[in-house]
């Protein structure tokens, strides 16, 4: 009776050793190795050496009302453990909605296994139930078989706050009065929480600040261009997360305006993926230089000087008397595109007072387009010459771009005697049919290609022929193949049938083979003649669009010097050279 009832009682103590509570916190380790802690990164659960403070690091265990049912919730991310019920040996997520698991130490183990309660009965006497196991690269899905130990993990509860207390106001102990030192917080970088852009502006900047800042670290300090705040005046800080918002992430904009390395001011803005913040710099700042502090959070810590478990970015800016002036400047976006300026100064800035009315005006160079005025993240304006009033200090970045000749509307044709034209591919849509200098016809892609216009001669009622920019007129493949075509000073009628909006087919005449309309070749460039009515078989028949002289000229010499010489033959340029012909792009003619 004795035996037995002591085997009861370690059954409770192993049953009450189970129960986890909801307001306590716990850290979960592969049993005996302290470099494996689980720990949310982004939206996949890893392990690494424990950092206590890092909300990362901490979990809760909801219970769920299953015996040993529990949601695994990260205390930094927010998020809860995702199914484990997935490929063997893939990461296992975090995610938004909880997932039920059962935590359980299975076989009187003192360690727990945890496996997603949609598996069926939990399995753990053989390889058929997965849970969560330690792998090289990270928590990943795997049988949770007794004995196997990287699939058995201790719970251990930790003391944690999840908000940190703050320093009171004014009050440091890591700075030194008056010392212009800032300290730099120990912690983690968190690839998540960097930032792609930080504006400084607002009604009390007297120079603003545009920063995009490059985030390889944790701690990160701007040293180029500063911004210069106004005693008394409001200061709006704007910053865009590189990616989509992180579950659990949390920013704190601080402030030292009055250069003694203590960041007096702290706002706690909400994040959604723009983050926006509002700063008043002291009226009675006897500073000359300060600093801003912007901290991407996801452990959960507000305090300007606490711990990180993301990105840190500092920005000196300098401490300025209130002014009644605002400074105006222009400049372009890149030197050598443009010229700016503003109408009634001779230098790209000026002081301008409030509610003035400036006008500023680009110019773009050659080769290049103005596109508009850009101020902050926005296009204020796409007139070269832009005015509005001064509200605020104002910094214009005139954008040029690259000059792109606008491509012409296609006009599309219908067989008539002396049309000239171009044929493009229904199927290979980008693609023309062109000759080339060895008299083959193949296709390009390129609108404009040489040698790829085509005219029309009527050969009877019901028949054209087809006539190169050469002289030649488009040939016949061997009758039954897909021979590639050519061309020749032979004539070869063609019948020109309509096989939808604006398409043809060309089909040889004079033969009672079928397979004789002009295609483009499946495996390569080349034209040959296949079956009508399939895509490959169907032409647009554009109008050619190219300058063309009033008077057609033929073989009219321009210039001449023995041997080498310029004319035109047939509408097109040639050039003679050590009695060889070339086109003008210098492309040899046979």
């Amino acid at each position: 009776m004795k035996k037995l009832l002591s085997t009861f009682t370690l059954l409770l103590v192993c049953v009450f050793a189970q129960a986890f509570n909801e307001s306590k916190y716990y850290v979960i380790n592969r049993n005996g190795n302290s470099s494996a802690y689980m720990y949310a990164n982004g939206n996949n659960i890893m392990a690494s050496s424990l950092d206590k403070t890092n909300g990362s690091f901490i979990w809760q265990l909801i219970p769920t009302g299953t015996s040993n049912g529990y949601y695994l919730k990260n205390v930094g991310s927010g998020m809860y453990a995702q199914t484990c019920n997935i490929a063997l040996s893939s990461l296992v997520e975090l995610g938004a909605n909880p997932v039920e698991y059962i935590v359980s130490t299975g076989a009187g183990a003192t360690t727990y296994f945890m496996a997603s309660n949609d598996q069926g009965a939990i399995n753990y006497n053989e390889d058929a139930t997965l849970g969560l196991n330690f792998g090289a690269s990270g928590v990943c899905a795997f049988y949770i078989k007794t004995g196997r130990g990287n699939s058995y993990w201790t719970i251990t509860e930790t003391n944690y706050s999840p908000t940190p207390p703050e320093p009171s106001e004014g009050e440091d102990e890591d700075v030194q009065p008056n010392v212009h030192a800032y300290r730099i917080p120990c912690g983690t970088f968190r690839p998540d929480t960097k930032l792609t852009q930080i504006d400084i502006t607002g009604e009390g900047v007297w120079h603003e600040l545009h920063y995009a800042p490059l985030t390889n670290n944790k701690f990160m300090i701007q040293t180029g261009a500063h911004a210069s705040l106004m005693r008394g005046g409001k200061v709006k800080i704007t910053a865009q997360l590189k990616g989509a918002e992180v579950a659990g992430l949390v920013v704190a904009v601080c402030a030292d305006f009055d250069g003694d390395g203590r960041f007096e001011q702290t706002v706690k803005p909400t994040v959604a993926g723009t983050i926006e913040a509002e700063l008043t710099v002291p009226a009675e700042s006897k500073a000359f230089t300060g600093r801003i502090r912007i901290r991407v959070d996801q452990g959960g810590n507000y305090s300007a000087n606490g711990d990180i478990a993301g990105v840190i970015y500092d920005i000196p800016i300098q401490i300025v008397n209130a002014q009644a002036q605002r400074l105006i400047e222009v400049v372009p976006n890149s030197k050598g595109r443009g010229l700016v300026s503003i109408i009634g100064s001779d230098a790209h800035s000026t002081m301008k007072n409030l509610g003035d009315e400036v006008t500023v005006k680009a110019q773009a160079a050659e080769g290049w387009v103005f596109k508009g005025w850009l101020l902050g993240n926005d296009i204020v304006s796409t007139n070269e010459q832009y005015s509005f009033q001064v509200t605020a200090a104002v910094h214009l970045i005139a954008i040029f771009g690259k000059y792109i000749e606008p491509e012409k509307p296609i006009v599309y044709a219908k067989p008539a005697d002396g049309l000239r034209f171009r044929l493009r591919n229904k199927e290979r849509d980008t693609y023309y049919m062109v000759e080339d200098a060895s008299n083959h016809l193949v296709i390009a892609e390129d609108r404009y290609a040489e040698g790829g216009t085509f005219t029309l001669e009527k050969a009877d009622a019901s028949s054209y022929y087809i006539k190169t920019a050469s002289g030649r007129y488009v040939y016949q493949a061997s009758s039954g193949s897909q021979a590639n075509k050519t061309t020749s000073a032979t004539k070869v009628k063609y019948t020109i049938t309509a096989s939808g909006e604006h398409l043809y087919n060309f089909g040889a005449t004079g033969s009672t083979d079928a397979n004789r309309f002009l295609h483009a070749a499946a495996d390569h460039l080349n034209i040959c003649g296949w079956t009508q009515n399939v895509e490959r078989s169907q032409w647009y028949m554009q109008k050619d669009d190219t300058t063309v002289g009033i008077v057609s000229i033929k073989n009219k010499r321009l210039a001449a010097n023995g041997k080498d010489s310029k004319f035109i033959e047939n509408n097109r340029l040639i050039i003679r050279k050590g009695g060889k012909k070339f086109n003008a792009r210098g492309q040899r003619i046979k």
